[in-house]
């Protein structure tokens, strides 16, 4: 304000100077003058009769320019009447440019305050304003206002600046505006892009809400790359491929402390999978090279049947696949088949035999006699099967009497019965220590009834043995080789 000041007052005529030092002088020897009597001097002083008449007409003005508000006024009393010889004649020309001096320097400040808003419509209407006043202060030169004309360029610079910011902050609004409605599912990528465009257009405007916009970039990147990630995951026809697919995510954000809580769970979660799949592929190669172990070991497999086992939990703890071991066990069933036959006998099925009380065994063919209340009389015997159907001769009738035990399976073919469905058992479920236990049991305990059976007279001459096999049981059950058999088939009771 003060510079406003001293520019309009530098504008002030010299005639006004002028006008303000009579207005001083208006006493004599020093004293104030009343009013009235601005420009009375006493008759003494001496004046010329010319410059009283001078005097006198000018003393309407300068009572004008004693009452006058040189900052508010618009007319001047006195103005109009004085002479044109009068020594303040210049302020008929000088005063009407004061008072337009005046007025514009009102108008330039009533327009500055109407520009202190940070509404751009009026930014543009006082930069508008200014303009004009400064085309019209231009057109009217009032004399010395080449500080007021600097200082209005000055201000129509600082608005057009003004303006110029505030349009780059509605643009910058706007496109933010766009960046945050695109944070959207299948929208990601494009928001990442308003949000590199806004930081390059408009970084300087706020700092603060640089931050801000560079980390909505960074995480609607991230989104972006997961929404890509789990499409290629999708997509991928292998292991291979997903692994690479992950590898290459978590490679691209290593640094984890700088994400929020859910991304750092998105990462774990890729990480997990990752861990997932490379055992799958460590799994699946395992399998591969276990396969072709296991097909080496089918192609030239050792001799005996423990070393066979011994050879197959080496592949088992070599390659710990289920495909593996369940092949493994496969193979093992089939040998373990071969090391135990089904006892095969060569008598007829249908065949039976008898003790008698003289402890001899009777063996044939055995028919029912009844007697005619329908009560079992005795049996008769025949020789072969054929005989048994047709008979061909007449055969007599033993009392029952004369038996110990009835006509049933022959000894040979109830312990091969007993031995067989225990077999079928083991072969079923190998891992079962105890089945192995009750089949050396039953083996020996068979051998040792044949062994009496074949003291008798009349008995099967069959050459039936289980010594192989209750020996065999009971390598199995020795230490070294139940533990491969475990590795193998797992423990169980």
């Amino acid at each position: 304000m003060k510079a406003i000041l001293v520019l309009l007052l530098g504008c002030l005529p010299l005639a006004v100077l002028t006008a303000s030092s009579f207005l001083e002088l208006r006493s004599t020897d020093g004293l104030p003058a009343a009013r009235g009597s601005v420009v009375n001097p006493p008759a003494e002083t001496g004046l010329t009769a010319k410059i009283q008449t001078q005097l006198k007409a000018e003393k309407p003005l300068a009572e004008g320019l004693g009452d006058v508000d040189l900052l508010s006024s618009e007319t001047l009393r006195g103005l109009k009447d004085l002479p044109a010889e009068s020594s303040l004649s210049p302020l008929k020309e000088s005063w009407p440019q004061w008072v337009k001096a005046r007025q514009l320097v009102d108008r330039s400040m009533r327009t500055r305050q109407g520009a202190r808003t940070d509404g751009l419509d009026q930014l543009k209407e006082s930069c508008r304003r200014l303009e004009e006043l400064k085309a019209e202060y231009e057109k009217e030169k009032p004399a010395g206002g080449e500080s007021f004309l600097a200082l209005l360029d000055r201000q129509i610079a600082s608005l057009k600046r003004q303006i110029a910011q505030a349009t780059l902050k509605i643009e910058a609004d706007a496109l933010l505006a766009q960046a945050r409605a695109d944070f959207e599912p299948k929208r990601y990528g494009r928001c990442a892009s308003v949000c590199e465009e806004w930081l390059v257009k408009y970084s300087e405007l706020d700092a603060a809400l640089t931050v801000k916009v560079r980390a909505l970039r960074d995480r609607a990147r991230f989104s972006d790359d997961v929404e890509q990630v789990l499409d290629r995951l999708r997509a991928a026809d292998s292991l291979a491929r997903r692994k690479a697919v992950m590898e290459e995510f978590l490679a691209k954000y290593p640094d984890r402390t700088s994400r929020t809580a859910k991304e750092q769970e998105i990462l774990d979660q890729c990480q997990a999978g990752l861990a997932k799949v490379n055992e799958r592929i460590r799994a699946e190669q395992i399998s591969r090279d276990g396969a072709d172990a296991v097909s080496r070991l089918r192609q030239n497999p050792p001799a005996g049947f423990l070393e066979r086992v011994r050879a197959a939990a080496d592949v088992r703890r070599q390659y710990p696949a289920e495909d593996v071991n369940l092949s493994l066990r496969r193979s093992l069933a089939k040998w373990l088949a071969e090391v135990l036959p089904e006892k095969q006998l060569e008598e007829p099925a249908e065949l039976r035999e008898a003790e008698n009380k003289q402890g001899e065994i009777m063996r044939g063919f055995f028919r029912e006699v009844k007697k005619p209340d329908g009560s079992l009389l005795g049996y008769q015997v025949y020789s072969t099967f054929e005989e048994y159907v047709k008979p061909r001769a007449q055969v007599g009738t033993y009392p029952k009497e004369e038996f110990v035990t009835g006509p049933g399976q022959s000894a040979p073919r109830r312990c091969a019965g007993q031995y067989n469905g225990l077999r079928e058992e083991l072969l079923a479920g190998p891992a079962r220590r105890a089945a192995w236990e009750k089949l050396a049991a039953l083996c020996e305990e068979s051998d040792a009834k044949l062994s009496a059976y074949r003291k008798k007279p009349g008995s099967s001459k069959e050459s039936l043995s289980f010594a192989e096999e209750a020996r065999f049981a009971r390598q199995v059950l020795s230490d070294t080789n139940w533990n491969n058999m475990e590795v193998l088939f797992g423990s169980a009771n």
